[in-house]
This record gives C-alpha cells, sequence and structure tokens, in this order.
C-alpha cells in the first residue's frame, strides 16, 4: 500500500500574536558593551537596570547631566552628549557591541529628532563598527487604533513626535541598506510599571480584539534586553502592548 500523502502546507503560515512569557533576564553568559540612549527616561530607568542584570557593561548618553538617576553601578558610566550633535558620542561607539535606544521627546526638543538623530547615529555606529541597534519608537500608526485616538490624541498633541519616528522607520525600511541590524520596539499608549507579559504583533500587523491598546515601561525594556540578548527580531519592528 502507498503511505498517505501528507497535507500541503501553506509556505507562509499567518504569524501568530500569543501572549508571551518573557523569559529569565539571563545574558547566557555573554556580557555586552552597549551604548544607551535615553537612559533618564521612564524606559530607559528600567533598561539601565535590566541590562546590568544581565552583567552588561552600560554607557549610557545624557542630554541632561543633572538629570542621571540615581543609580551607581562599577559597570555604568554617564557621558553627556547630544544625539543631534555625534562628534559628541562618536568615541564613545568604540568597541561596543550594541546600542539600545530610548530617546524621547521633551518639550522644546527639535521636530526632526528621531529622524536627524538616527540617521546621524547609524553612520556612526558604521564608523565604528557598530552593527547591532534596538530602539524603542512608538505605535503612533496602527490600523487597529480606534477613531478618538487617531482624531483627538494622535491629532491634536502627539502628531508631531509621531511623524518623525514613522519618518525615521520610513527611512529604515524604505532607503538603508547599511550593515546595522536593527529592531525597532513599538509600544502602544505607555504606562509605568511592568506587568511580566505581553504581546508581540509585527508591523502593522491587524491584532485580536483582546489586546488592550497599552505597554509597560519595564516590559518594553525586558523586550529589548530579550531581543538583545537572543538576537530577536533582526530588521524587523515589533508591536508590543498587553
Amino acid at each position: 500500500p502507498q503511505p498517505p500523502t501528507p497535507k500541503p502546507q501553506s509556505p507562509n503560515p499567518k504569524p501568530q500574536t500569543p501572549l508571551q512569557k518573557t523569559p529569565p533576564s539571563v545574558m547566557d553568559n555573554k556580557p555586552k558593551d552597549v551604548f544607551l540612549i535615553g537612559g533618564t527616561g521612564r524606559t530607559g530607568t528600567h533598561l539601565i537596570n535590566k541590562l546590568l542584570a544581565n552583567n552588561c557593561k552600560v554607557t549610557a548618553m545624557t542630554r541632561n547631566p543633572a538629570a542621571e538617576p540615581k543609580i551607581t553601578h562599577p559597570d555604568l558610566k554617564w557621558v553627556g552628549s547630544d544625539i543631534l550633535d555625534p562628534g559628541s558620542y562618536s568615541e564613545h561607539l568604540v568597541d561596543k557591541d550594541a546600542v539600545v535606544s530610548a530617546l524621547g521627546m521633551k518639550k522644546g526638543s527639535p521636530a526632526d529628532l528621531y529622524s536627524k538623530g538616527y540617521t546621524g547615529l547609524l553612520t556612526e555606529m558604521e564608523k565604528r563598527g557598530v552593527s547591532r541597534l534596538v530602539a524603542v519608537t512608538a505605535d503612533g500608526d496602527h490600523p487597529n487604533h480606534n477613531w478618538f485616538f487617531r482624531y483627538v490624541v494622535r491629532a491634536l498633541f502627539i502628531k508631531k513626535p509621531l511623524r518623525d519616528m514613522e519618518k525615521f522607520e520610513a527611512y529604515l525600511r524604505d532607503e538603508y541598506r547599511g550593515p546595522v541590524e536593527y529592531t525597532i520596539v513599538r509600544p502602544f499608549r505607555l504606562l509605568e510599571g511592568e506587568i511580566g507579559s505581553f504581546r508581540l504583533g509585527g508591523y502593522k500587523e491587524i491584532v485580536k480584539p483582546e489586546w488592550k491598546w497599552q505597554s509597560h515601561t519595564g516590559d518594553v525594556a525586558k523586550f529589548c534586553v530579550d531581543v538583545l540578548r537572543e538576537n530577536l527580531h533582526i530588521n524587523e519592528m515589533m508591536s508590543i502592548g498587553q
């Protein structure tokens, strides 16, 4: 008798977005030397703690040294520099394994902070031989956003920073062909704290109704460290939420 014919499988199965239980934050005994941008913000503070807990060395860049979090550690070094001034940080990229960024736009920040700042950063990373970037932006253009977010919150309050983030993301997707491998982490409405679990979706992927349109700073930071530790989602843009 002939063996049964196996069922044909779809060559491109639909990606799933299950609730992700994050693994223990252990860097598998492979410490990394990381250049961190945005370390004084809410997500940045979590990133510092989680990177140090994973035996990383962290050089944290801040535009305002007076705003440094009260974190002291022998493997943590603060440097005063500005992402819009590559000469102020370029030398600190020497011998780094990766750049992790939670860059935030504050009142008075230039309108092109993300698009200009990150394109300059990529150039300096190439010069210094740093080939890995994990950066937090925002998921402000998701097709599942409701009308209130699209026409009130985004349109009236956060249109300019979101547009500039999206300009930078479009540059990565459509134009950048350099050697730096990136992962863009796109949280929704960002709340302080850590739940310990989260859902992931691809870029503008339609998600299920049980998604909550919010993310937590500690979970975003943990996912960034997981991505760095396991070298996940190369050249992808990932939505993260609850």
